[in-house]
């Protein structure tokens, strides 16, 4: 049997930021079930236009009332990995069942209709604000095409078997849950060192250098369409 889209594990982190007078720095994990990512964005440069809400994110209360843009972005499983569960051969008095996944591949998206921007910023602001969301993007691309580039040995950690075919998925998704743990606190932990290297993006010199190491890391990792 095959399963198309199930277990979809998504991170999201919400990071916020603001003008050269303060940017506060965010981020919230959200439960898988919570999120409706239907209109999410692959990575790609970034417009204001990709700030839907009106408001920042529920998730982000107490942001300061100068912040300038929240941010609300992920890295999950591709949905069109297609997971699949086997009865396997155990001998005469027993059988087994396996959970497998092929084409396991790993997205970093964006979701505009909960990320947020301030109305009344001028084009100068704008444009350096842009940047800076864009690279918290890039790091969940990066951490995604990193993922991608070890998928089959990770597809092989989750691999499980069980007495039934229940116990062998769930067995699966406590497999990817762990990946997701280990993934997520390397996203996190990037995205809160850009926020504290570049003050939050107070910093314009800190965030230009940052902008380069990015595009070097981007031009050096493949990019898995």
């Amino acid at each position: 049997m095959s399963y198309r889209g199930i277990w979809a594990i998504t991170v999201a982190l919400v990071c916020g930021c603001a003008s050269s007078s303060y940017s506060p720095a965010i981020s919230t994990y959200h439960e898988p079930e919570t999120l409706d990512l239907s209109g999410a964005i692959r990575y790609r440069t970034l417009t204001r236009d990709d700030f839907q809400a009106a408001t920042p994110p529920v998730e982000a209360k107490g942001i300061p009332t100068h912040a300038s843009a929240a941010l609300v972005g992920a890295v999950r499983v591709d949905p069109q990995s297609v997971w699949f569960v086997t009865q396997l051969e155990a001998g005469s008095d027993s059988t087994l069942f396996e959970t497998t996944v092929r084409n396991l591949r790993f997205q970093a998206i964006m979701d505009p209709r909960t990320s947020w921007w301030r109305e009344d910023l001028d084009s100068i602001s704008t444009a350096y604000v842009l940047q800076h969301e864009q690279i918290h993007f890039a790091i969940f691309e990066l951490e995604a095409r990193r993922l991608n580039a070890h998928a089959s040995e990770i597809a092989m950690r989750i691999r499980s078997v069980g007495p039934t075919s229940d116990e062998a998925r769930r067995t699966a998704n406590a497999r990817l849950e762990e990946e997701r743990r280990a993934w997520n606190q390397r996203v996190e932990e990037r995205q809160n060192q850009f926020e504290r290297e570049t003050a939050n993006g107070k910093l314009r010199d800190r965030q230009t250098e940052w902008w380069n190491r990015i595009q070097v890391e981007l031009t050096n990792t493949a990019w898995d369409q």
